[in-house]
């Protein structure tokens, strides 16, 4: 009986601490998600012009699109990693005829970053745009 009296409130030490660290967690979480959203909502914005201007054009790939892709880039500072595809015009490679689909998809590697700790993240988006160009 002795040692359990001498241990009283060493349960509600323990109970202490783990309430601590689980408060801790959920604020990096916390902290570390809004960041998190902001970026992926850049990220959405970013994807929505970019295919945006593949379908104005009609077409994956000129010099209208690349320096879509790199003005995007400067605005925004995320440096994605982005590929379209599409059913190409016979004999094209990047033209895209009238009224087809023209699919964006989007990577971007970032972190989970809150109080000096690091979690990796990968941030995909899918996005799709008719083409509005005429080929002949």
């Amino acid at each position: 009986m002795k040692t359990l009296w001498d241990n009283r409130g060493s349960s509600q030490l323990v109970a202490a601490v783990a309430a601590m660290f689980a408060i801790l967690v959920l604020l990096f979480i916390g902290i570390a998600g809004v960041r998190l959203l902001n970026e992926y909502a850049t990220l959405d914005s970013f994807a929505n012009q970019y295919v945006r201007t593949a379908a104005q054009e009609g077409c994956t790939s000129n010099a209208r699109i690349a320096a879509k892709l790199e003005e995007l880039k400067e605005s925004t500072g995320l440096h994605p990693v982005a590929a379209f595809s599409a059913t190409y015009v016979s004999g094209s490679t990047t033209k895209v005829q009238y009224g087809d689909t023209i699919t964006l998809n989007i990577k971007l590697d970032t972190e989970l970053t809150a109080f000096g700790m690091s979690i990796p993240a990968t941030l995909k988006l899918t996005k799709t745009a008719t083409s509005e160009q005429y080929w002949k």
